[in-house]
């Protein structure tokens, strides 16, 4: 019972002792009002700690924030594959052709597991060429090869291709060669210099720079190179040959042959011409002795003639010398009136 009459003194119990005294007095809190008491603390302790870390969390907040902004750019770009004018795209999954074709415009991939690669429609132009910088290497890259007679020549070629860009071509490029750059290196270039050793390689050195020699050699190229273009998704255009150089010593002899040659087609000439103007002499010559034998044939039947053309001429001798016949002219008279 003391202990029931010391509970109507509670009043006198400090704050500090509150829950053990009630405890004591069989007034036991229940378990609703000791949760509230722990959220309550631990609400404050958040908040606590909230304004006196404030200047760190924003920052660590402005960077997840920016972080998924970022991300959900990145995949939307990735997945977004417009392509421009003039090339198609191949779509490729995991790395390899899946077959499709990306046409120029607005196209969707799926981002992570797909992939394009890009191939120009327009017309390629391949030069091999002895000066640097001006074919497709960086460095003097002609297609050289040696004559019948042993004399090396360096030859400039220009191969024009382009991709149709049909699906199925397209694909078959990406396949065999991936870039339109390894099928110049791996096919383009090996058949032409293939081809040109061969040809060249039959001809004189006097036949491979005249314009027949050149024209054989530009035609069995393009033909070799048409049967290895059929296999892949290409087209060829042309082969040109744009120049060749020679050795100083060869080019020099050459030209000396050339004039030697030019010379002797002038002489040629000369002497036709002198051939042509003798027998037109001749032909003067026989016309005019055919001319007098008619005329001397004339006199000599109609003997009067001279004469009348004497008369002729007295009549018309006004300021004019006149030559009188010799004895043996016969003599004309002509009546005149009184």
């Amino acid at each position: 019972m003391a202990s029931r009459s010391s509970c109507r003194g509670s009043s006198s119990i400090g704050r500090a002792s509150s829950f053990a005294w009630r405890r004591l007095c069989g007034s036991n809190p229940t378990i609703s009002t000791r949760g509230s008491f722990y959220e309550t603390r631990e609400k404050m302790n958040l908040k606590k700690f909230a304004k006196q870390n404030l200047g760190i969390l924003l920052p660590v907040v402005a960077v997840v924030m920016a972080f998924m902004i970022l991300t959900g750019s990145v995949l939307a770009y990735v997945a977004w594959a417009p392509v421009s004018e003039g090339k198609v795209e191949v779509v490729k999954e995991w790395g390899d052709a899946t077959g499709e074709v990306n046409r120029p415009g607005g196209n969707w991939i799926t981002p992570v597991k797909q992939s394009t690669t890009s191939l120009s429609t327009r017309q390629q132009a391949y030069t091999m060429s002895s000066k640097a910088q001006e074919g497709a290497k960086n460095y003097a890259d002609p297609v050289s090869v040696k004559t019948e007679d042993g004399v090396k020549v360096d030859f400039n070629v220009v191969v024009r291709y382009h991709l149709e860009g049909d699906k199925d071509d397209a694909v078959d490029v990406y396949t065999d060669y991936k870039t339109l750059g390894n099928a110049e290196k791996k096919m383009i270039r090996p058949t032409v210099k293939r081809q040109f050793i061969t040809s060249a390689g039959s001809m004189k050195t006097s036949d491979v720079y005249t314009t027949e020699g050149q024209r054989e050699l530009t035609e069995v190229t393009r033909e070799a190179l048409k049967d290895e273009f059929n296999k892949t998704g290409l087209v060829l255009d042309s082969v040109q040959i744009t120049g060749y150089d020679m050795p100083q010593s060869y080019e020099k002899a050459v030209t000396q042959k050339e004039v030697a040659y030019q010379n002797e087609l002038k002489a040629e000439a000369q002497v036709k011409v002198a051939e042509q103007e003798a027998r037109a002499a001749v032909k003067r010559a026989e016309g005019e002795a055919k001319s007098n034998e008619i005329v001397a044939e004339s006199v000599e039947n109609n003997p009067e003639l001279i004469q009348i053309r004497f008369i002729e001429a007295i009549e018309d001798s006004e300021g004019k010398t006149i030559y009188l016949p010799s004895d043996k002219t016969p003599t004309l008279t002509k009546d005149t009136e009184d």
